[in-house]
């Protein structure tokens, strides 16, 4: 038995058959970088506590250089602590600066009215024409 001539020609043109290739499927997985929250580090040292502020600058560079080498646990870590130290310096600002306002403008002001009611019962015009002399 022979075998068939499997190419034809239709109207001049030669149909040509190909097998499909294998097919290769590739999955990149993208790390995500940990924040090194430069930023609020450098915010930090220069609007609340310069001393606070400037350890979370240095957490944050050593940060980023881990990241930048591939140690993204590492980096991590550094991360939160230049977080840490920012938010540490921030809080302490507020709560000194109310401390402040409390002890040179509050108390001041209750201290100014305590004496005036205290020289108003003992009968002293503050008021009178003659300079304030009782």
């Amino acid at each position: 038995m022979s075998q068939p001539d499997a190419t034809y020609t239709k109207d001049g043109y030669t149909p040509v058959t190909v097998q499909p290739g294998a097919t290769h499927t590739t999955i990149i997985q993208t790390t995500v970088r940990p924040s090194d929250y430069l930023a609020f580090a450098v915010f930090s040292c220069i609007c609340c506590n310069a001393i606070l502020g400037v350890v979370a600058i240095i957490f944050s560079c050593l940060s980023r250089g881990d990241a930048d080498n591939g140690e993204l646990d590492a980096a991590r870590t550094k991360g939160k602590i230049s977080l840490a130290m920012s938010l540490i310096g921030l809080i302490s600002t507020i709560i000194i600066v109310a401390i402040l306002i409390v002890v040179y403008v509050v108390l001041p002001l209750v201290m100014v009215k305590n004496l005036s009611v205290q020289l108003s019962e003992s009968g002293f015009n503050m008021e009178s024409s003659d300079g304030g002399n009782p």
